[in-house]
């Protein structure tokens, strides 16, 4: 298992220097200095904990609980610190005071993963992994931040903490921001919930992907999604439907992936991930499974993670698992943003009646205001309905559809994303296999452009009754777009090459089971 370690619209840009310093000098005008100042005095030359040295990466957002005023900020170190993100309000900083918060979640693992080829790899230390959650942050607003480290060791029980960092924020220059180049981003909260009764018709877009890996495909993908974000109307979330990296055991592959989202997207637009079977990564000494991924983020869990190993498997990455126990932590949870409920499944662990996962899922479900939050959407990697070839029949998704489908229908989903085929398709509404206005239509987006290339058809010559589209020949990502509590807008967009996209499939959706629906 994982060594865990605690330790001290469109704007979403990164920022030209010059305005990256004048937000950073506003820190010493928008924080006072209280009642510490004189103990602040008598620290001075004795050890002031400024930012160190140490360089920043791997950055990558997540929402909190709540998502509309909490913020996980994850980068990594190559050597341990004390992490702290400073953290500057765009369109409040009067009321909204800058900060400084310091981490206390920092993890780091070695592994001996399974590979390909079934050979297990050499020992592989991580870098020292910091999420630092950020939290009384004002609804629906655009904050700057930046990540670091502090050179001052802080013990945790030492009385002097507040003071601290108001010092850190005093010994914050100009100079010292040239000298230390910190990284950072920005990101904008979700929207305010609305009021308890009130039908909420709030605007909001995500983008949808899955199977992404890091090829020439890959980087296409995630470019446009990104060139979208920055020309429309801003994503408040990227969701994923499973399989990110395709490290598959070759853990450098994990940085490798990190590196390329974080020059892309992932300091500005936060990532709702679900974990695929390429998440699996089988030890091959402990047999412990998923730790890269519960390792490397940190989502808005309900409980710590708890894991048994695959003590059968022998294989980093089985496309068919019913082997050990992955629950809590990253492996299913849920987060609200504005008018949608968007819960985080995991095809890869017990999901029978009963299980941790289905109890929690179905209290989820029955606690749903659908006035205030009209929208529900379920993502998970195993695809329930499946017009391609690949994955057909597979034991765990048997599993999970025999047990969450009833549930699915009886509380009113409205979509479910999945990824597993490397392809698209949107069903239509459907329920036990029978089209069925009462139930959900199912979306797979695993055409991300990972290095295994395209599916295939199940039936080549005719789609299935209950398939609206499905397309195998290009890589691309979605769009939905909730216009209010009762349309939403559906688009389905195919990279062209690496300059331009098409839209290939369009569709306003009904939302017949908002409380503003009048059915």
């Amino acid at each position: 298992s994982p060594a865990q370690k605690n330790s001290s619209d469109k704007m979403n840009k990164q920022w030209p220097n010059g305005y990256l310093l004048s937000a950073i000098a506003s820190f010493l005008i928008a924080v006072s200095v209280s009642a510490g100042d004189e103990w602040i005095e008598g620290m001075r030359g004795v050890g002031l904990p400024i930012i160190s040295d140490v360089a920043t990466k791997h950055i990558h957002l997540a929402p909190g609980t709540p998502s509309h005023s909490t913020m996980t900020v994850t980068f990594s170190t190559s050597e341990t610190c004390t992490p702290l993100v400073l953290l500057y309000s765009v369109d409040h900083p009067i009321r909204d005071k800058a900060r400084v918060v310091f981490g206390d979640d920092t993890r780091q693992y070695t592994s001996n993963n399974l590979l390909r080829d079934g050979s297990i790899a050499d020992a592989y230390t991580s870098d020292w992994i910091h999420h630092v959650r950020v939290q009384g942050l004002e609804p629906g607003s655009l904050y700057h931040y930046y990540c670091a480290c502090a050179s001052y060791a802080f013990e945790e029980d030492h009385v002097g903490v507040s003071d601290m960092r108001h010092l850190l924020l005093a010994s914050i220059t100009e100079e010292g921001l040239v000298k230390h180049k910190l990284n950072g981003g920005s990101f904008r909260t979700a929207p305010r919930p609305s009021a308890k009764g009130v039908i909420n018709n709030a605007f909001i877009e995500f983008a949808l992907c899955g199977d992404i890996g890091q090829t020439a495909d890959s980087r296409s993908t995630l470019q446009h999604i990104a060139k979208r974000h920055d020309d429309g109307n801003g994503f408040a979330a990227i969701i994923h439907a499973g399989d990110l990296s395709y490290a598959d055991g070759e853990q450098s592959r994990w940085d490798t992936w990190l590196e390329l989202v974080e020059g892309i997207f992932s300091r500005r637009i936060p990532l709702l991930p679900s974990p695929g079977n390429h998440e699996i990564e089988t030890d091959g000494v402990t047999k412990d499974i998923f730790v890269p991924y519960q390792t490397r983020f940190a989502m808005p869990e309900i409980r710590p993670f708890e894991m048994e190993p695959a003590m059968l498997t022998n294989a980093t990455t089985p496309s068919v698992f019913i082997d050990g126990r992955y629950d809590w932590g990253n492996s299913f949870y849920a987060t609200t943003y504005g008018p949608a409920c968007i819960l985080i499944l995991n095809s890869y662990t017990a999901s029978h009646v009963g299980s941790n996962q289905y109890q929690w899922l179905e209290s989820e479900l029955q606690a749903i205001d659908r006035r205030t939050t009209p929208w529900v959407f379920v993502v998970v990697h195993c695809p329930m309905y499946n017009t391609f070839a690949f994955h057909q029949n597979e034991a765990q998704t048997n599993e999970f559809k025999e047990a969450m489908e009833p549930l699915f229908v009886k509380y009113h989903v409205n979509l479910v994303f999945s990824g597993h085929e490397h392809a698209y398709m949107m069903t239509k509404n459907i329920a036990y296999g029978i089209l069925n206005e009462d139930g959900p239509r199912y979306i797979i987006i695993g055409d991300g452009g990972n290095r295994e290339g395209h599916g295939s058809y199940f039936n080549p010559g005719k789609a299935e009754e209950w398939v609206q589209k499905r397309d195998i020949s290009s890589f691309g990502f979605g769009v939905v777009s909730i216009l209010n509590s009762t349309h939403a807008e559906w688009n389905w967009i195919k990279n062209v090459d690496t300059m331009t996209t098409e839209v290939v499939h369009n569709m306003i959706l009904t939302n017949r089971f908002s409380a503003g629906s009048g059915s």
